[in-house]
């Protein structure tokens, strides 16, 4: 699906693998370097592959990551990929013998060790807004209803499936699933001929636009 991700991008730019001078990857629930072996079935330019796990800001730091590439000059094209292979159910720690980096996230959730970690996250946040602002657990279904997009439930079905934590139910929480995604930041160049033609539709990037285009 990597792979897949990444060609459909250099297909939306028309262009090829080789003009990437950098590569910012993201897959958190894998070992170490998943993500060269996922670029390396592309083609091997021996280009830098920078690993990127940062829970659920993942995405959004390799793309962050891959547009500060550009903007600094380091590189005039860089991809940003973003790909994951999940396990089935309720997302979990790997390594059980290692201290949690959530340790002290975990330690200001409340007393519930059967319920999924993520919900009691969210379902603290339900709890504690609904407390504050007086909201109740049917505002918090309909929000649910809204933002459901790959089948529909209704209001009441949202409401009287199974509670999970706090004024979540089961159709409030995100299954576990799989998918890839990738960006190619790329340097828009100016026009070497702005200042001998000093044409204003030239200096509004008209150049540049065209490139982009072809």
């Amino acid at each position: 699906m990597a792979r897949e991700a990444t060609v459909k991008a250099l297909l939306d730019i028309r262009k090829t693998y080789d003009v990437i001078e950098q590569a910012y990857v993201e897959y958190c629930f894998g070992d170490s370097t998943c993500e060269q072996r996922a670029v390396y079935q592309l083609v091997m330019t021996q280009i830098p592959i920078i690993n990127v796990n940062n829970n659920c800001s993942t995405g959004s730091t390799a793309l962050y990551l891959a547009r500060q590439a550009i903007e600094f000059g380091i590189v005039d094209c860089a991809l940003a990929l973003d790909f994951e292979k999940m396990s089935k159910g309720s997302l979990a720690a790997n390594f059980n013998d290692h201290t949690s980096p959530l340790d002290t996230t975990i330690s200001n959730l409340s007393e519930t060790p059967n319920s999924p970690f993520m919900a009691q996250v969210f379902g603290n946040a339900g709890i504690e807004y609904c407390e504050k602002y007086g909201a109740n657990a049917e505002h918090m279904a309909k929000i649910g209803e809204k933002i459901i997009v790959i089948d529909v439930y209704s209001l009441e079905q949202i409401k009287s499936s199974p509670q999970v934590f706090g004024p979540l139910t089961k159709l409030q929480c995100c299954p576990t699933s799989d998918g890839s995604a990738a960006v190619i930041y790329e340097l828009a160049t100016v026009s070497p001929n702005l200042l001998e033609l000093r044409s204003s539709i030239e200096l509004a990037g008209a150049d540049m636009t065209r490139k982009a285009a072809k």
